[in-house]
């Protein structure tokens, strides 16, 4: 009998999409300060598995693509 495997992953995902702007705070805040949070972000789910099918199978970091834009400097 197959074992079902438990998935940790996709919850972590939902929680990173639901406070993206809160995790990009408590966990990269130097990149946060450099990103205008007036205007729209967008997570590109479909764009980041096209790459990674392409590219080479190997050790992945990541597995969550975000669009957002900067904030020009003063």
């Amino acid at each position: 009998m197959e074992r079902l495997r438990a998935n940790h992953d996709s919850p972590w995902k939902e929680v990173l999409e639901a406070y993206f702007p809160q995790a990009m705070q408590f966990f990269f805040p130097q990149t946060a300060a450099l990103i205008d949070w007036q205007r729209p972000y967008e997570f590109l789910d479909k764009e980041f598995q096209q790459i990674a099918r392409e590219a080479e199978i190997g050790k992945r970091y990541a597995d969550k693509l975000v669009s957002a834009i900067r904030c020009r400097t003063v």
